[in-house]
């Protein structure tokens, strides 16, 4: 500010004279600000939601596979055939290294892109605070400080503190606030809320906290002059943003760091699984781990020797399991060793095996029309079905169609028995493969057979398909239909005895032809539908100890091929057993509350 008295205009006391005041100031350099808001406000547009969790999401995705992997190497050191790794273990192996591979590189390429612009953001800023300096520098008055008083006083000190916890995220989130409802809905009185932000959200949250500082700053014009306070307010945000985008630089460097080791170990073991199926003539892995053969044969003579009377049968409803309340998977997918020649069958393990047959697996391919079969084939292992090597197959009659023959896709394996629907009749066949002799019972009179009752939905019907043989806890049963019952549903346990017996019975009120498949779990029937060539739902469920009957389970089956030829649930492992147009496959069973 200068003052200046003009010559000849002294007042009539001589002592004082006339000054005209100049401010000496320039005007305050507005387009900066608003240069610095146009920055910040485009620093917003570049931190999308999709970016604030896509790292996160490529690390969760990346540690799944790799527990995948480690479940599917576990799995592979237990597949014991005689000294003969499965082969295409190892192939699943490779293709899962392979999945983890492409997961590396997206990683490494996010961590990059994030790297390129958190640098980008660090010189925007940097430009951003020295701005903000100068525009300080021309603000030359001080900021005026409200008080509010409500009667508490002063505050004059803190003391504490009186709680501390780590959250339930652990040390992954370092960003978040939590309390208490400052003003509760009634009952709500004790609640607290508790909200973690990720560190590309917290940079998001800060960069729209300066912006609205800007704003504020732009309002405070008091004749040209800003608040000091206000600007200084701008500069501490700025260095905020900039700690974290430091910091956020170093996190996505060790990523990148880490994903890069990573990708080269990968490739190692990539390398090294390559040598071992080149090593391997007889596509598998030899083994040469004799104690632990002789260690498994140990256990078992001691089983054997131990063995007392089997244990009882659960009753409906209780086995502990809960509800079925999804399906996951499929944990296996193999096309058999037949090909695409039979989309007609089904498959899976007894489920109350003899002594030394607890980890063989059954096949039977309708080879007949798609409508016949007369022999099983089974398997020593997972990895020998899969792979289609040294097959037992056991002939129930000489030729199809005959007397005893194999009718139809449904079917199952229980007590070293098969149970299914007997040629051309509405009885049940139980064939026992240690006598190699066949028992049956007839149902009802009027149950449908030869595609009178069969499974269906609006695009087409599964011929010969009018019963179905489930497993659960307690034992087999029989689904089919009648005419008394119109159409509906019908459930008749089959005591397993020789010959097979009949026992209780359940009526439901489910239409037989709007079902494509059944199974049971735990003493409860669930029917599925067909939704479309991907997907299969569980939407029904009977209890056959409360008799209710529900309609809206919506649980979904994801299919590999169109259509669903047969399901069995095996109780040893939960596991559904699917055969699916050439293809066996299966998936693992979820249990919880049922609401």
């Amino acid at each position: 500010m200068m003052t200046e008295c003009a010559e000849g205009q002294e007042s009539a006391r001589g002592k004082d004279c006339v000054c005209e005041l100049e401010n000496s100031d320039p005007d305050f350099p507005e387009y900066k600000l608003d240069n610095v808001e146009l920055t910040a406000s485009q620093c917003t547009e570049n931190i999308t939601s999709e970016k604030i969790t896509e790292i996160d999401r490529l690390v969760l995705g990346l540690q799944r596979r790799i527990w995948q992997l480690v479940d599917s190497v576990s799995i592979l050191e237990k597949e014991d055939n005689g000294n003969l790794y499965a082969a295409v273990s190892l192939r699943i192996i490779e293709l899962e290294i392979a999945e983890i591979q492409d997961l590396l590189d997206e990683l490494n390429q996010t961590t990059s892109t994030y790297q390129q612009l958190s640098i980008q953001a660090a010189e925007e800023l940097r430009n951003m605070q020295e701005t903000m300096e100068e525009l300080e520098m021309s603000d030359h008055t001080q900021a005026m400080v409200k008080q509010r008083h409500c009667g508490l006083g002063h505050l004059v000190g803190v003391s504490g503190p009186k709680t501390y916890s780590l959250t339930v995220y652990g040390t992954s989130y370092t960003f978040g606030a939590w309390g208490r409802d400052a003003n509760p809905a009634p009952g709500d009185e004790n609640k607290y809320w508790l909200v973690v932000l990720s560190m590309l959200q917290k940079i998001s949250l800060s960069i729209w906290q300066l912006v609205d500082s800007v704003s504020i700053l732009e309002k405070e014009d008091n004749g040209n002059l800003y608040a000091a306070v206000s600007l200084r307010i701008i500069e501490l945000e700025i260095a905020e943003i900039q700690d974290l985008l430091d910091e956020l630089n170093q996190t996505t460097s060790t990523y990148q760091q880490l994903s890069i080791q990573a990708a080269e170990e990968l490739r190692n073991m990539q390398e090294t699984m390559e040598e071992l199926e080149m090593s391997d003539h007889t596509q598998a892995m030899v083994k040469q781990r004799e104690n632990e053969l002789i260690k498994k044969e140990l256990v078992w003579c001691q089983n054997v020797l131990n063995s007392t009377m089997p244990p009882p049968t659960l009753s409906p409803g209780h086995c502990g399991l809960g509800h079925l309340v999804g399906v996951s998977g499929p944990k296996t997918y193999s096309l058999t060793v037949y090909g695409t020649s039979y989309t007609f069958g089904a498959w899976g393990r007894d489920a109350n095996p003899a002594p030394g047959d607890e980890n063989k697996y059954w096949l039977v391919v309708l080879s007949s029309s798609n409508v016949y079969g007369n022999f099983i084939r089974q398997y020593n292992s997972l990895s020998t079905i899969i792979l289609g090597i040294d097959p037992t197959d056991t002939y129930i009659s000489s030729s199809n169609p005959t007397t005893n023959t194999i009718q139809g896709p449904n079917m199952v394996m229980y007590g070293n028995a098969l149970y299914y629907n007997c040629y051309n009749t509405y009885s049940v066949c139980q064939f026992n493969l240690t006598t190699q002799s066949v028992s049956t019972v007839a149902l009802p009179n009027d149950a449908g057979y030869n595609s009178k009752f069969p499974f269906a939905h609006l695009g087409t019907t599964y011929s010969y398909t009018d019963m179905d043989f489930v497993t659960d806890e307690s034992g087999v049963y029989v689904i089919y239909a009648t005419t008394s019952n119109f159409g509906n549903v019908v459930i008749s346990k089959v005591e397993t005895s020789n010959p097979p017996v009949l026992g209780q019975t359940w009526s439901t009120s489910l239409h037989k032809r709007t079902v494509t498949n059944t199974f049971m779990v735990c003493g409860v029937l669930y029917a599925t539908r067909y939704l479309d060539q991907e997907t299969e739902e569980i939407f029904y469920s009977y209890d056959t100890k409360t008799n209710k009957e529900r309609y809206d389970l919506r649980i979904h089956i994801k299919k590999m091929q169109t259509n669903i030829q047969s399901i069995n649930y095996n109780p040893r492992d939960h596991l559904l057993y699917v055969f699916n147009d050439a293809y066996i496959v299966t998936y693992v069973t979820k249990f919880g509350e049922l609401y």
